[in-house]
């Protein structure tokens, strides 16, 4: 299977309807990463999302102090 030529291609967020490049760089990234998905969220989107969620993906939330007994940290 041949690799197909990559050009910068012209996204729109999710987040806020921007329209947003992706950068043949930035597929060359994804490919290297074997990232299989097209990005959905501008750069700008995707900062308050990782702001928003710690670097953690949105089904792991934060666990809150008072929940540490359930993971065996009681002191």
């Amino acid at each position: 299977m041949a690799d197909k030529e990559l050009k910068d291609k012209t996204l729109k967020c999710v987040g806020c309807g921007t329209e947003f490049l992706w950068s043949v760089r930035e597929q060359e990234f994804f490919r290297q990463k074997k990232l299989m998905n097209e990005p959905k969220r501008c750069s700008p989107c995707r900062k308050k999302k990782q702001e928003r969620y710690g670097q953690r993906p949105p089904t792991q939330p934060p666990i809150a102090q008072n929940e540490d007994h359930l993971l065996g940290h009681d002191e």
